[in-house]
């Protein structure tokens, strides 16, 4: 029954090279394996399960899944994140090192796995450019002619806070800057096209070579700087050793089920390589410190942080805390100036909240919002607190 479910799915939704590789995952998943997977007939290493992450839907990743257990011998695969998962909960199971092969298709999560330790297996999205670019635009007629023109009354729309190009590297861009802005939006084009909004973000290349057009009714405030694209990682808790033959395994795979993954070594294996993070890690560290001390539900959102906000450390004790969401706690704290703060942080980035009541704290660079009368502290990343 399970199988033929997969099977339907793929059919309606997926198209038939999708159909064909979810078919032969069900398949396996009874037991037999496709003969093509036996490359060098079944590896041992040391581990006897293997956790992969990802933030993506889960479907795409059942032939990888086959694949893996026809070649691992004795090796249990669990599959943990789907599409509903964030940058910040993927950044927070690799800081624990739960993920043994993480999927870090965004660079936000590709930066993540190299700050800890992950090494490079091989590319995601290889048969797309290596480097894209986002852009932020305008109406052809707008009197906004640049990024400084932008005011306070100027409605600005924000794509995914899930994507680099709609999200991340346009906050980099637009840093400095004091306006209304809306975030989660989608069909951005039209919506500025129709004057819903001022200011829009998209990827550069829809926006230039896809979009004819938009061309002729839009124009380009400012292009970005080169996005890398990201990486299959395997975690640091896995030998050298093991570390070869998972690589050895995932590269070894059928073109469909690399296909239906996004990630191999593609058209051009020699150039599976690492991409160059050195410039967009920088800016990852703007864009986290300026999401530290933005409130996107404020009329007028501020993308920057306050100078106070350098360098300060906040040193308090752990009072209380609540679930506030299935993936978010929230602290109350008392500073030893007897300041009370909220703190908001992902429930993947601490352990056993019961047992952390009167701990000391330490929440690093944060500029606190004020919510409802309160001092509001929202951790971002894990090097932004210390328990």
């Amino acid at each position: 029954m399970f199988q033929n479910k997969i099977v339907k799915i793929a059919i309606a939704s997926l198209g038939s090279i999708a159909a064909i590789g979810l078919i032969r995952g069900a398949i396996t998943g009874i037991g037999i394996c496709p003969v093509n997977t036996w490359f060098k007939g079944k590896q041992t290493i040391s581990k006897n399960n293997l956790t992969i992450g990802i933030y993506m839907p889960q479907i795409f990743f059942y032939p990888l899944i086959s694949h893996l257990k026809c070649n691992l011998k004795n090796v249990q695969i669990t599959l943990v994140g789907d599409n509903r998962y964030s940058y910040q909960d993927a950044k927070s199971q690799i800081a624990q090192k739960n993920w043994d092969i993480a999927f870090a298709a965004s660079p936000m999560v590709a930066i993540a796995s190299k700050d800890n330790n992950y090494t490079f297996a091989t590319r995601t999205y290889p048969n797309s450019p290596k480097y894209y670019k986002s852009a932020i635009f305008t109406k052809k007629d707008s009197n906004i002619k640049s990024i400084q023109d932008i005011k306070e009354e100027t409605k600005i729309a924000l794509g995914d806070i899930n994507s680099t190009g709609t999200f991340y590297m346009p906050i980099y861009d637009l840093y400095g800057v004091k306006a209304n802005i809306d975030v989660n939006i989608n069909g951005i084009f039209e919506k500025v096209k129709s004057g819903e909004y001022d200011v829009g973000v998209g990827l550069y290349n829809n926006f230039y070579n896809n979009n004819v057009k938009f061309q002729k009714e839009l124009k380009i405030l400012q292009v970005s700087r080169d996005i890398p694209g990201g990486g299959v990682y395997l975690s640091p808790e896995l030998n050298k050793e093991d570390q070869k033959i998972i690589k050895d395994v995932l590269i070894n795979a059928s073109y469909l089920t690399q296909s239906m993954a996004n990630y191999g070594p593609g058209k051009n294996p020699a150039e599976d390589k690492e991409l160059d993070y050195t410039e967009f890690i920088k800016i990852a560290r703007k864009v986290e410190n300026a999401l530290s001390c933005t409130d996107f539900d404020a009329p007028v959102v501020s993308l920057f942080c306050s100078e106070s906000a350098s360098n300060k450390i906040i040193t308090g004790q752990i009072k209380s805390y609540k679930l506030v969401t299935n993936d978010s706690i929230e602290f109350s704290i008392k500073s030893i100036e007897s300041e009370d703060y909220t703190v908001i942080v992902s429930k993947s980035l601490v352990d056993n909240p019961d047992n952390l009541i009167n701990k000391p704290i330490k929440i690093f660079e944060i500029e606190p919002v004020i919510k409802e009368g309160k001092k509001v502290l929202i951790i971002n990343n894990s090097n932004q607190i210390k328990i």
